[in-house]
């Protein structure tokens, strides 16, 4: 059984503060990616152990450079470098039976939490067919566009 991860680190057990632990270069940035592969560890283990063969990881934080290879579970693969906005640039296809989304945050302008925003800061509003969502229901939608459902989300509250 394949399944197919959505990482990103504002939504990362411990990560608080963007200027301190999401931006490359801050000082607290290599402390939230050391977070990320806890949180990502545990959800690769915990995917194995439910049955997955196969395990596929997009990161999509910032460039893409945020898993810590010599720390990645070796049964998973791993797609990095500069975002990819085609789905199929991003390894997703129907061969997978389920997402998993590891360190999610809330959409732009969500009153209350801790680091919403939707894609980058300077997008205020994402609309698909008419529905206000952010990374996580656009990211969903694109898999399921291949049949690949949503099962399993880690992140802020919000």
């Amino acid at each position: 059984m394949k399944i197919y991860f959505v990482v990103d680190l504002e939504g990362i057990t411990g990560v608080v503060s963007p200027d301190k632990q999401a931006e490359p270069g801050s000082s607290g940035y290599q402390e939230a990616r050391e977070l990320l592969m806890s949180d990502l560890n545990a959800a690769v283990e915990g995917a194995l152990e439910g049955g997955a063969n196969e395990i596929l990881i997009y990161d999509m934080h910032y460039y893409g450079l945020n898993v810590i290879l010599d720390r990645l579970h070796p049964k998973a693969k791993i797609i990095m470098g500069n975002p990819h906005v085609v789905p199929v640039e991003k390894g997703l296809d129907d061969t997978f039976k389920g997402m998993m989304m590891i360190g999610f945050h809330a959409m732009a302008e969500t009153e209350g939490a801790l680091l919403p925003h939707t894609y980058s800061h300077d997008m205020k509003a994402l609309y698909l067919n008419g529905v206000l969502m952010g990374e996580i229901g656009m990211e969903a939608s694109i898999a399921g566009t291949y049949g690949v459902p949503l099962i399993m989300l880690s992140g802020d509250s919000k």
